[in-house]
């Protein structure tokens, strides 16, 4: 086995008894089998949410780089926008 290190934890009432419960029901064979599976699901949402925000980051960065942004006319996108839907639902594509 690895190199392993004991530690203690303190969970509310609630918490253990739910642990307990888990290896009573037979689902885990022990205790430790639940921390470990609690800790490498912990470890992998870090790992996605690291990478997550270094995406964010370089989207970010690109977006910076792609210069200075340009006014909207909103009134024009939403009348674009109406006009595609409309032909879309009378069946033109025109």
């Amino acid at each position: 086995m690895a190199d392993v290190k004991e530690i203690s934890i303190v969970v509310p009432a609630e918490e253990a008894e739910a642990l307990r419960t888990a290896v009573a029901s037979g689902d885990y064979a022990s205790t430790d089998e639940i921390m470990h599976e609690a800790l490498r699901d912990w470890q992998d949402k870090r790992h996605a949410q690291t990478g997550d925000a270094t995406r964010l980051r370089g989207k970010w960065q690109e977006g910076l780089a792609s210069g200075q942004s340009t006014s909207l006319d909103l009134d024009a996108i939403k009348a674009k926008g109406r006009d595609i839907l409309a032909r879309r639902q009378s069946g033109t594509n025109g």
